[in-house]
């Protein structure tokens, strides 16, 4: 892109011996209604647009140029954090270019457009410019912020304004058990796509918290903002052959097989075992009523024969 009149400048309040003595500069282009702070690389506030209102704290640093809700910013020699904060609902077109001053020309530039916006939205971007190389554009971010003021989640420099959670690394900590992988990362919807499980001889997974005492629970529906250690909640196993953790195909921990289902076999097999016994005995009693009813019947009969030979 060539820039054949450098007087622009001028319009956007910038004198013409600041960049004369300077190779490059970087140019902000904003266009939404967002309220701008820009810092320096030592946390300075060097300028900032309110309102649509421009302060400039630093005059040899930056200067700032307004028109509507569209905002425009001049930076020379410094790695600058620039905070957005929504206004209103809407989109915003985020652009950045890195201009030679001495040829006129944009060297390079990068543009997030279509960026969804809503009043009380917080984003950040960080900007080095480089007075002898200018500003490598490509490594422009710009972040979505929570309401603690951590960076959530990406934009993406794709057209459509598209928001991915940052890669986050998850490490987990078998606290006395042992688990592979030790570490993992989050997707682009800032879950995990799957839980490991550890093992431990003599106790039984109940789950991964962030802490080894309370803390919360972690599931495939947990979404990480920030690099999280995790730790393996254990609790006493109820078989005597250690670990029976059970795991479904998500990852998700299932119900222990305990012990309490052989206590109830073994009660069973023994009612079982005893059952042959007691009718072995009852037989038994049975055959010796039946051999004297059989003995006596003889002995009567014994008796009327022989009183009828006499």
């Amino acid at each position: 892109m060539q820039v054949t009149d450098l007087s622009f400048l001028k319009g956007l309040g910038i004198s013409i011996d600041l960049y004369l003595w300077t190779r490059w500069g970087t140019i902000l282009s904003i266009f939404c209604p967002v309220d701008v702070k820009i810092y320096t690389s030592d946390n300075k506030l060097a300028g900032e647009i309110i309102n649509n209102v421009t302060n400039i704290y630093m005059p040899d640093k930056i200067y700032a140029y307004v028109i509507d809700d569209k905002k425009y910013v001049y930076m020379t020699d410094d790695n600058y954090t620039i905070k957005l904060s929504g206004t209103d609902d809407g989109v915003m077109t985020y652009l950045v270019q890195s201009l030679d001053l001495t040829t006129g020309k944009i060297a390079e530039e990068k543009i997030f457009n279509d960026v969804v916006l809503s009043n009380g939205k917080q984003m950040i971007s960080y900007v080095d410019v480089n007075n002898t190389a200018g500003t490598n554009t490509s490594i422009v971010p710009l972040y979505v912020l929570d309401e603690n003021g951590n960076s959530i989640k990406e934009v993406l420099p794709d057209g459509n304004g598209t928001e991915v959670y940052i890669s986050r690394t998850v490490t987990f900590n078998a606290n006395g058990g042992t688990v592979n992988p030790t570490t993992m990362t989050t997707g682009t919807n800032g879950k995990l796509s799957s839980l490991p499980i550890p093992t431990r001889s003599g106790y039984r997974f109940k789950g991964w918290y962030t802490a080894t005492n309370g803390g919360t629970q972690i599931t495939l529906d947990t979404i990480f903002v920030n690099d999280t250690t995790v730790y393996a909640r254990w609790g006493n196993s109820s078989s005597s052959s250690g670990n029976s953790t059970i795991s479904n195909s998500n990852g998700t921990i299932g119900n222990e097989v305990g012990n309490s289902n052989n206590a109830n076999s073994s009660k069973k097999t023994n009612l079982e075992n005893k059952s042959p016994n007691t009718g072995d005995q009852n037989s038994t009693i049975w055959l010796y009523l039946i051999g004297g009813l059989a003995a006596y019947v003889t002995m009567c009969i014994c008796v009327k024969f022989k009183k009828y030979n006499n």
